[in-house]
This record gives C-alpha cells, sequence and structure tokens, in this order.
C-alpha cells in the first residue's frame, strides 16, 4: 500500500511519503496514542496515531413484533449468543401499555440450560405505551457466548410484543412477583422458537492507525486500513 500521490480532505499531499509501507516508511516514526497537533510533528514530519474507537452493536431483536404478550408475574425473555466480548450498556424493551418494568441480563447456566447468574440489572422504570424504553445499565463487560436479556412488567394486560419463529430462538420464564431480580435466575420454563422484541446494545473497540503529516502549518492525515 502506498500514499504516493495520494490527495486528502485539505487538497494537501503528505510530503516524503513516496514509501511503500512494507518499506522503512512506518520504521522509527513517532508513535502516539492522543491526537497529534502540528507542534507534535514538526516540520514535514509524519506521526503514527494508534488509539482506539468504540464501535456499538445491537444484539436481540429490533423489530416491533406481531403479537401482544402478558409477562404479569413473570420473570422472562429471550436467550441469545454474543458472538463477541463486549461492554453492554444500553437495553431497550418495546412497551404497548403504560406499566413500570425492569429489565436485567444473565449469564448461561449450562448444566441445567437456563439463566444463571445475575451480571447486570436496571432498577423499576416508567414506560410509556407503544414506543421503546430505553433501560441505561451500568457498564458491564460481558464474555461472549449464551446470554440472556430479561424483563418484568408490573401491569397485569398485554404490555409486550413477540413472535414465534423459526427454529434458533428461544424464551425462558419463572413465576415471580414485580420487585428486584432473582440471583441465581433459578428454575423455570423453556418456550421454543418464540423471541421478544428486546434488544441489548454493546460496544467492541477497534484499533485505528491514522499517519498524520505538518503540511506549512496545517496537519493532515490518513487512515491505515
Amino acid at each position: 500500500m502506498s500514499v504516493h500521490d495520494r490527495t486528502y480532505h485539505t487538497g494537501n499531499v503528505i510530503p516524503n511519503a513516496t514509501q511503500d509501507f512494507t518499506g522503512n516508511i512506518l520504521k522509527g516514526l513517532k508513535r502516539m496514542s492522543t491526537v497529534p497537533v502540528a507542534a507534535d510533528i514538526g516540520t514535514d514530519g509524519l506521526v503514527l496515531y494508534q488509539g482506539t474507537t468504540p464501535i456499538e452493536h445491537n444484539l436481540g431483536c429490533t423489530d416491533v413484533l406481531v403479537s401482544d404478550s402478558n409477562g404479569y408475574g413473570l420473570a422472562l425473555g429471550d436467550k441469545l449468543t454474543l458472538p463477541e466480548n463486549g461492554k453492554f450498556t444500553k437495553l431497550y424493551l418495546y412497551i404497548t401499555q403504560v406499566t413500570n418494568a425492569r429489565a436485567a441480563i444473565y449469564n448461561y447456566d449450562a448444566v441445567n440450560a437456563r439463566p444463571g447468574n445475575l451480571l447486570v440489572e436496571s432498577g423499576s422504570e416508567a414506560c410509556s405505551a407503544s414506543a421503546w424504553h430505553l433501560f441505561d445499565l451500568a457498564d458491564t463487560d460481558i464474555v461472549a457466548g449464551t446470554i440472556y436479556l430479561m424483563f418484568q412488567t408490573s401491569l397485569n394486560a398485554n404490555t409486550t410484543k413477540i413472535n414465534a419463529v423459526a427454529t434458533g430462538y428461544n424464551r425462558y420464564y419463572k413465576s415471580y412477583a414485580y420487585a428486584a431480580f432473582p440471583n441465581p435466575f433459578g428454575a423455570g420454563t423453556p418456550v421454543a422458537n418464540q423471541r421478544t422484541s428486546i434488544y441489548a446494545v454493546y460496544e467492541t473497540t477497534e484499533t485505528t492507525e491514522r499517519l498524520y503529516s505538518n503540511v506549512n502549518g496545517t496537519v493532515v492525515s490518513v487512515l491505515l486500513t
């Protein structure tokens, strides 16, 4: 890969960058973990910035499904596969009627094939009708594998959305009076081929490398991929 004669957003060309990066151009470069300014670079110099960028992902069902569901008197939710380690920050549940609700994430009890230990939970929150309710969670690092997105509602009525789906989705529930979530979750009942309008947001980080140069006092850069 070469940046020879490549023009950037400023309309300038990085000087002295005519060698291929597989050669010697990156050897001996000053490296920084914060974005460099002109003073860091010097005249016609080069600095390699190396940092991380957070990337958000959704896990679960982001669609408003077709069937109404009454989860009153239950703790329930969906079994999902987290494909990579991530930091969980939010959980969304679609609510159809005004109610209070709680949300939580559990790890997997492989011995009993059910939700295991409580990883993070919200408090009780007032939810509006016909809207996605956002539960802000305490930032929680979770390793890749099977997890459960769980919820409770306080109103004895159809307050959430579900749908029968093809093989690969499963719900789990147990009788439970509306309160803080149990830990561990304990025995309940699995429901095959069904899912809920519920999803969580988690973050991963991506390493970013960008080459910076000072062109007549103007800092220009190129993203290395």
